[in-house]
């Protein structure tokens, strides 16, 4: 059976790490009674910045309880309330090599569909107070899941969760989550990924979005540089391009490399990552 055991939300704060000052909206706390699903987030859940949080594709973000159990035993000494990985649902049962990309799911009354499998970003490591800790997220390989809201409507912790539609590919966001961490790499998977469709909107908004505007970088010059690597989106390989570019992002902000150089290097990498999959990111 598949339930919300906690649902979970959070405004932004400004929080320092080293010589500047970041906004994130990670910090969440349970909440009681029904609470709206709205088209790009839960009532009371305010992203940061809808160009790299939120938004369509990433309106619920769901983590499994059965993961805490995990965390404890990587994280003996620390505290892990529901809702500390960010999450709106922490729930029971559903977890990522049960739900496939595209499917749709009746969650209290609102029904959501299955969109991505979370990438961490540097503000992980932010709420957890551990520089390690997007790379343990990372090679966890437990990423939770991200929702769009395909019918709006209201739910609570205790609310059971129901498949309505499985996508006709079946590809889980686990089997998402092996293709780009490099552990799969069956070329009839990776066709079928291809099938699913292209989800998530293109990784260019991550440098546009907090590299240009947190280190006043010229956002067509930081556009230019990304969009010459990847003009288009790649959905089986979206998250780990998405990696790439958080990298630059805390290595800039940390000022451990200059911003330009930063996304130069990502680029490259970029360039790297889709040749490995002989992945074709031209403009169509």
């Amino acid at each position: 059976m598949m339930r919300v055991l906690s649902v979970n939300v959070g405004s932004p704060k400004q929080v320092r790490l080293r010589n500047t000052t970041v906004l994130t909206s990670i910090f969440k706390s349970p909440v009681e009674g029904r609470v709206a699903v709205r088209r790009h987030n839960i009532a009371g859940d305010k992203q940061s910045d809808l160009r790299v949080h939120g938004g369509p594709y990433k309106a619920v973000y769901s983590y499994p309880a059965e993961h805490y159990r995990f965390w404890k035993e990587q994280l003996p000494d620390m505290d892990l309330p529901y809702a500390i990985f960010g999450e709106n649902l922490t729930t029971e049962g559903l977890i990522e090599d049960a739900v496939h990309i595209g499917d749709q799911l009746r969650v209290g009354s609102a029904v959501l569909q299955v969109t991505q499998p979370r990438m961490p970003c540097y503000k992980l490591a932010i709420r957890f107070e551990r520089p390690d800790m997007v790379k343990k997220f990372w090679q966890s390989g437990r990423s939770g899941i991200y929702f769009s809201v395909v019918e709006e409507g209201e739910v609570a912790a205790g609310d059971l969760i129901e498949t309505m539609v499985q996508h006709p590919e079946r590809i889980s966001v686990a089997d998402v989550v092996r293709l780009y961490r490099g552990d799969e790499k069956s070329p009839q998977l990776l066709e079928r990924a291809r099938l699913v469709g292209e989800y998530p909107p293109r990784p260019t908004m991550y440098a546009t979005g907090e590299l240009g505007d947190s280190l006043q970088i010229d956002p067509a010059e930081a556009r230019r540089i990304i969009e010459d690597a990847v003009p288009r989106p790649v959905t089986p390989v979206y998250s780990e391009l998405s990696q790439i570019l958080q990298i630059a992002l805390h290595r800039a902000l940390t000022r451990q490399q200059e911003p330009r150089a930063a996304l130069q290097d990502a680029a490259a990498g970029m360039r790297k990552l889709l040749e490995r999959f002989e992945l074709d990111a031209a403009p169509r």
